[in-house]
């Protein structure tokens, strides 16, 4: 079983270096040290589960520790129960464009979804199909990109948070190393409700947390 690195449950990241940096330097910095992007969030549902699926790249080893590493295709599939369904495992069969691949969603420890990750990259009009395979029957979503129609991208989003962080705290210590982790953030399957979400981690442990609308580019919630 492929081994899943969960996010932390609002948050997702990005890398920088403030180190003797000028305000000028530093989105020069985050972009050449990216430890997580993700470009691409697409949704579905069946009777019984809302599926969601994330894609982009990641370093790995995969830390909170605010140094950047190489950088790893993932694509993570996550269910969440919508209806009255109970099961002991749930198989899946996962079809995107012209590949196939199967096996069990495991238990994501920090909320109530079912998660995989594929270790792997899709494209934003890759064709996806999930079967969720349950003892008496198969149901199966096809997923929409919802990130196709957001006008904020990830490095869009990722200007606006370190211009919020840089602006709210002027001074952050520069003498540490960053990084950075962006997500999309589904706050309700069922309202369709999707955010940015940048979380800034330094080297000392400090964390920076942004919630950016992906429309307007808003700064909706901040935790500094």
């Amino acid at each position: 079983m492929k081994k899943i690195f969960y996010l932390l449950p609002i948050f997702c990241f990005f890398a920088l270096t403030l180190t003797g940096c000028s305000g000028a330097d530093i989105n020069t910095y985050i972009k050449s040290n990216v430890s997580e992007d993700c470009s691409c969030y697409f949704v579905g549902e069946t009777n019984n589960f809302y599926v969601n699926l994330f894609s982009g790249k990641r370093e790995q080893p995969y830390k909170l520790d605010g140094v950047a590493n190489k950088m790893v295709d993932y694509t993570i599939v996550s269910v969440q129960k919508r209806g009255d369904v109970s099961f002991n495992e749930l198989q899946y069969c996962i079809e995107i464009d012209d590949k196939t691949y199967e096996g069990a969603f495991s238990p994501n420890p920090y909320d109530n979804t079912l998660d995989t990750d594929l270790e792997i990259a899709v494209s934003a009009d890759s064709k996806i199909f999930v079967y969720i395979k349950l003892a008496d029957n198969t149901e199966v979503a096809s997923l929409n990109n919802v990130s196709n129609n957001f006008l904020i991208n990830s490095t869009t989003a990722l200007d606006i948070a370190v211009d919020e962080v840089i602006a709210t705290k002027p001074e952050i210590d520069k003498s540490l190393t960053y990084e950075c982790f962006i997500q999309v953030l589904n706050k309700d399957d069922n309202a369709h409700l999707y955010f940015w979400i940048v979380n800034i981690v330094s080297s000392s442990g400090d964390m920076y947390n942004i919630i950016i609308d992906t429309t307007t580019g808003q700064v909706l919630a901040k935790k500094l």
